[in-house]
C-alpha cells in the first residue's frame, strides 16, 4: 500500500516521525515522504539526517492553517496521521488559559548574552552553540566582549562535524 506512493507527515519532526521515516523508507520505498511540521529547527536537524535521499522533503506549515495543510495535500496519496482530517472537518476548540495557573519567565537581558572568556576555555563547543541558538532572535543575541568593551553579536552557529 505504501510502495511508490507519496505520504505527508503532519508533525513529522517528532518521536513518532523518528521512528516512521526510516522504517518507511527502507521496508516500503516511497516515492516521496513529505515532513510536515512548524518547527524550523527540527526539520533542519532531521534534513541533516536524511540529506542524501531525495525522496524526503520538508514544508514548513502548522496543521491548523488549512490553506497551507491543503496545498502540502497536493498529490499526496497515503496521509501518515489519518486524524488531520478529522480535525480539519471537525476542529477541537482552544481551551483559555488560567492566568493565575500560568507560569512567566522574565526576558532574557542583554548582559545574560554574554560568551566569556571563561565559558570558552571550559565549556563545550555543544554548549556555546545551544547558547548562541538560545540567544538568537527575538532575544538579544549571543555576544563577546573585545578588550576595547566593545560587543561583537553573534547571530548564528554551527558545529563543524
Amino acid at each position: 500500500m505504501l510502495k511508490n506512493s507519496s505520504i505527508l507527515i503532519t508533525g513529522g519532526t517528532g518521536s513518532f516521525g523518528h521512528t516512521f521515516i526510516p522504517m518507511t523508507l527502507e521496508k516500503y520505498n516511497p516515492e516521496r515522504l513529505v515532513v510536515f511540521s512548524r518547527d524550523e529547527m527540527k526539520q533542519w536537524e532531521m534534513a541533516k539526517l536524511f540529506k542524501d535521499d531525495p525522496r524526503v522533503r520538508f514544508l514548513i506549515g502548522d496543521v491548523r492553517d488549512k490553506d497551507r495543510l491543503y496545498r502540502a495535500f497536493n498529490r499526496i496519496e497515503e496521509l501518515g496521521y489519518q486524524g488531520t482530517m478529522q480535525f480539519l472537518s471537525n476542529p477541537i476548540e482552544g481551551v483559555k488559559q488560567i492566568e493565575e495557573d500560568a507560569t512567566y519567565f522574565s526576558r532574557r537581558t542583554e548582559d545574560q548574552g554574554e560568551i566569556t572568556s571563561k565559558e570558552l576555555n571550559e565549556q563545550s563547543s555543544e554548549y556555546i552553540y545551544n547558547k548562541i541558538r538560545m540567544l538568537q532572535d527575538p532575544y538579544p543575541n549571543a555576544y563577546l566582549k573585545a578588550s576595547d568593551g566593545k560587543k561583537i553579536f553573534i547571530t548564528k552557529a554551527c558545529i563543524e562535524s
